[in-house]
């Protein structure tokens, strides 16, 4: 008896055994620990939907990196001041808006906290966070290597600098706007050369700032005030413009161009271009109000002949006139701010496609006489002024 019992035993004991080793097979392939030496090295389904990266996520694009660049901008006003870029890996796990200032409070050591906001017209709002280091203060913080600021006012227009030109070239943005604490307009008790940022006029960079400190004339504007920006007059549609750049001795220079393709001929199959370089200059503005001025146009020169015809590159090119500057005598300047309903509608017929609200955000030019209207940018954003022919 004692001899069948042992024997059913041995055998019970060898089922349960057999058993045991089948289930140890699968259950280590299926659970593929890559640190355990002795894990499948087959890929199975279960390993097949955590693949992609250190960070896990119902969404596969969160495990796959995106390049994120920031520019740390320590201009300070100057034109020529140093601008330095960084880049890194950034996840879909949160905001790209939140990776910008994440990686630039971490690089700088200094609190960038903010809300970005991506406007439908492509205009960018920065609302600054009144806990960051532009608003607080440079305080008790300890300053990071290669990030020391003599004072408040450098570490701002850095922090300003390094926030406009990040999210101005990360989204192709050519307006910024600045404001803080839900929406108030961007003030400091102490801040030079200028210490208020209206929420309506885009950040322009501190040599913007700078270069314009100190020098309005006795009705409050020099023209210096439009170095870096470029007029232009354009319908919106088609392929022709006129564009202008204003020197600060009132000095103007500028092109015309029209295309037409269609209008070609034996000697030149790629059709033709109509030109005019001109050049010109200003009176000094005369103040209306603190956001409009009068100006004289006192000279205007034109290169070539009207209507001289010549053939280059397969293109028949033809001088024409400085369109937008016929019977150029008086033009109106109207400045960011400017409430479109005080505009005329002459100037806001051409200019239509630059407004986004109830105030401008350019500098309007007015032909009177002519009845043209020219919208502007600024440049030094990443457009290119018209060259000196």
């Amino acid at each position: 008896m004692k001899k069948r019992i042992i024997v059913s035993s041995i055998l019970i004991l060898t089922l349960l055994l057999a058993l045991a080793a089948c289930e140890i097979g699968p259950t280590r392939k299926q659970t593929k620990d890559p640190k355990d030496p002795l894990a499948s090295e087959e890929p199975t389904e279960a390993a097949d939907g955590d693949k992609g990266g250190d960070k896990g996520g119902d969404n596969a694009e969160d495990d796959v990196p995106a390049i994120m660049s920031v520019y740390l901008d320590f201009s300070n006003g100057n034109p020529s001041g140093s601008i330095r870029s960084q880049s890194d890996l950034y996840y879909f796990d949160k905001p790209e808006e939140d990776w910008i200032i994440e990686m630039l409070s971490d690089v700088s050591g200094l609190d960038f906290s903010a809300e970005i906001i991506r406007g439908d017209d492509g205009g960018i709002i920065v609302d600054w966070s009144e806990s960051s280091s532009l608003i607080a203060g440079i305080g008790g913080r300890e300053q990071k290597r290669g990030f020391v600021f003599d004072d408040d006012d450098a570490m701002r227009w850095f922090m300003m600098d390094s926030m406009w030109r990040t999210v101005a070239k990360r989204y192709s943005a050519e307006d910024v706007f600045y404001t803080m604490g839900g929406g108030k307009e961007l003030a400091f008790a102490s801040l030079s050369p200028v210490d208020v940022f209206p929420s309506h006029i885009p950040y322009m960079g501190s040599p913007f700032y700078f270069g314009h400190d100190g020098e309005a004339g006795d009705d409050g504007l020099s023209f210096s005030y439009f170095d870096g920006w470029e007029f232009i007059f354009e319908s919106g549609v088609g392929a022709w413009h006129t564009t202008v750049v204003i020197e600060s001795d009132g000095s103007f220079y500028g092109y015309f161009t029209d295309t037409d393709m269609g209008d070609d001929g034996e000697d030149y199959p790629y059709g033709t271009q109509y030109v005019c370089n001109f050049a010109g200059k200003f009176a000094p503005p005369v103040k209306i109000d603190e956001l409009e001025y009068s100006m004289k146009c006192i000279s205007l020169t034109q290169e070539g002949v009207v209507d001289e015809e010549r053939i280059i590159d397969g293109v028949r090119v033809i001088t024409s006139v400085p369109y937008g500057f016929d019977d150029a005598d008086e033009f109106r300047l109207y400045l960011p701010g400017k409430k479109v309903s005080e505009l005329p509608e002459q100037f806001t017929d051409w200019v239509h496609y630059s407004l986004t609200g109830d105030k401008i955000t350019f500098i309007g030019l007015y032909n009177v006489a002519g009845e043209f209207g020219f919208s502007s940018s600024y440049y030094e954003i990443g457009n290119t002024a018209p060259k000196k022919s």
